[in-house]
């Protein structure tokens, strides 16, 4: 209550008010000194106001621990009833819900029934207590279970076991819009079907079209690397497969510059070989085998390279 006050308007209030005014002034002539005042009620009033403090503090302390003497044990035996009895498996935890209902409404029954024992001895007593039990049974109700220590256990639970049953009963469980769409690519399931399904995925009409090409795979770029220099493809449809594959502008320049020179790697070997055979058998001088060291690796033409090795032999 105090915190709610407006202390800068009620000041304000006060200070402008006549009996204000005429203390301060009175205060004035008898020659006190009004602005000391503050300092000597702060110095006498905050004592009070940490005793204040420091028995409502206590009193909280006490019925917290008094709750909680009451509320502890039936928490935990209903967190226990939560637990697993047994083994878990899928669909089988080894968890009673009805047993975790039936001690919560037997904790309201018994608390419920205790006061009206006392309400025959004393009726105030009996009406005070009621009402704890319903404060106490609501605390540990249906909708505490959803809450902090219970509500994990519910979740992942007799909660997730309840879904799941009511899944395997309606059926309606739908793969993603991406998994939809791959079964479309792998010939497994009908385009038109997969469109009308997606629907209920909440899929954007403009991103579904898109979605279903990409779920389509390219060509591999290590294939395509073997492809290039066999020239049964454009520049335009290597890099459209490139694009595909996700690779990046630049990357796909120099791959394109690495292609040739990959795809004639087995001919520059060959070549490489022959040279060294020319040198042993004393056709090329040592300048000359390092001449075509530099020239082959230069060479990314196949057909090149295979023609300067049949010059060596012949």
């Amino acid at each position: 209550m105090l915190h709610g006050i407006k202390w800068s308007d009620a000041l304000a209030y006060i200070e402008s008010t006549k009996a204000f005014r005429f203390v301060e002034k009175s205060l004035n002539t008898m020659g006190a000194d009004a602005s000391a005042i503050p300092s000597w009620l702060g110095d006498h009033v905050a004592p009070a106001g940490n005793w204040v403090e420091k028995e409502v503090l206590a009193g909280i302390s006490l019925e917290r621990n008094a709750i909680m003497a009451a509320i502890s044990p039936i928490l935990e035996q209903a967190k226990n009833a939560l637990k697993p009895a047994g083994p878990v498996e899928i669909d089988s935890i080894n968890v009673n819900p009805d047993k975790v209902l039936a001690d919560i409404a037997a904790v309201a029954v018994n608390m419920k029934v205790i006061a009206g024992i006392v309400s025959l001895v004393s009726h105030g007593a009996g009406h005070q207590l009621e009402k704890f039990a319903e404060l106490a049974t609501g605390l540990l109700g249906l909708e505490e279970l959803r809450e902090v220590q219970l509500g994990p256990l519910v979740r992942f639970g007799i909660a997730r076991v309840a879904e799941m049953q009511a899944k395997a009963t309606f059926k309606q469980e739908i793969p993603g819009t991406t998994a939809l769409q791959t079964l479309v690519a792998q010939g497994l399931l009908d385009r038109t079907r997969a469109r009308a399904i997606v629907q209920f995925n909440g899929t954007p009409d403009e991103l579904e079209p898109i979605m279903q090409q990409s779920a389509y795979r390219g060509l591999n770029p290590r294939q395509m690397l073997r492809l290039i220099e066999t020239h049964l493809f454009s520049d335009a449809e290597i890099a459209d497969e490139l694009t595909f594959s996700g690779m990046r502008p630049v990357s796909q320049h120099r791959m394109l510059v690495a292609a040739p020179y990959l795809a004639s790697a087995s001919q520059r070997s060959a070549l490489r070989g022959t040279l060294e055979q020319a040198f042993v058998a004393g056709l090329l001088s040592e300048a000359d085998l390092q001449a075509g060291f530099v020239q082959g690796e230069a060479d990314t033409d196949r057909n090149s390279l295979s023609i300067s090795r049949a010059r060596l032999q012949s």
